[in-house]
């Protein structure tokens, strides 16, 4: 099949598809169905967003995805990688791909969290006021950047094939876009799936400004990691908590946002100056106002 005069396989077209249309669902469900009250307007937070997200991804198609892919090309062709190394058919060592993938990406977040250099970039995902869709495009584009040589040492530790990467790369994208939203669920479903999937009540108390709460639910798409590792927690309700983190307190827009990570940052958890600290109505341009990010 030809699209834009490139030849484009209808498997991968059909996923793509589904994707979209997977996509498209949950932004419109998580606005019919909040799971948390919003505390700023979309017209400054959602272009913000969408701006970093597309920095982001382009920083991603540019440097990550495509080499990647020839790891993952040459792991299959050369029988590189715990998956490769397995006997049996295709199939099963796809699935170990798979899963080593999403085991793997745990880890990352944990990193991302836990050694301040990362976590100078990841900041800029966290200090989102609110948490939906739009934050799971949140990333500053050197954090992609910089994450690209881990993904490849994922591709080469997994051995995943081709076929295995792309699989995970599409339900990565819909996992992460899932438990991002502020999309209610019945709670009885909710803790149904946190068995096997992350979230949007999980990942919702990994956003919380305490520090206890962001150092639990790291998981990214399955939740058994959480389980494994022991950081596991849904005992947290949605309403009423804060999102984000205790130093900044402002919406940071697009130009702030970038300069973030080389700026002389706050400890994210200590309280900011008291002329942000106010949650009422008569703080509400303090707390909303763009501001590029000093030491207090």
């Amino acid at each position: 099949m030809t699209v834009g005069g490139l030849k484009v396989s209808p498997t991968l077209l059909a996923g793509a598809t589904l994707l979209g249309a997977a996509a498209l669902a949950i932004l419109v469900a998580e606005r019919r169905r909040p799971l948390r009250d919003r505390t700023l307007p979309d017209r400054g937070r959602l272009p913000t967003n969408v701006a970093l997200g597309a920095m982001s991804m382009a920083a991603m198609s540019a440097v990550e995805a495509p080499a990647s892919r020839a790891l993952a090309r040459w792991c299959e062709r050369n029988g590189v990688g715990v998956a490769q190394a397995l006997p049996g058919p295709a199939w099963a060592r796809d699935a170990v791909g798979f899963l080593l993938m999403d085991y793997t990406t745990y880890v990352w977040h944990v990193l991302t969290h836990e050694v301040p250099a990362l976590w100078r970039l990841h900041l800029v995902h966290h200090v989102d006021l609110d948490l939906d869709a739009s934050t799971a495009l949140r990333f500053h584009a050197v954090d992609m950047l910089v994450s690209a040589p881990f993904r490849c040492a994922q591709v080469l530790v997994s051995g995943a094939s081709p076929r295995a990467l792309e699989v995970w790369r599409g339900w990565f994208f819909l996992a992460v876009l899932f438990h991002h939203s502020n999309l209610r669920l019945p709670e009885r479903w909710d803790r149904l799936l946190a068995l096997a999937v992350t979230t949007p009540r999980m990942h919702g108390i990994h956003h919380m400004a305490e520090p206890d709460r962001t150092g639990s639910n790291w998981s990214s798409g399955l939740s058994f990691w959480d389980r494994l590792h022991g950081t596991f927690r849904l005992d947290v309700p949605q309403r009423g908590q804060p999102i984000g983190v205790k130093a900044y307190r402002e919406h940071l827009d697009v130009r702030p946002s970038l300069a973030l990570p080389f700026s002389r940052q706050r400890d994210a958890w200590e309280p900011p100056p008291a002329r942000n600290v106010g949650l009422g109505e008569e703080d509400h341009h303090a707390r909303t106002a763009p501001a590029v990010p000093t030491q207090p």
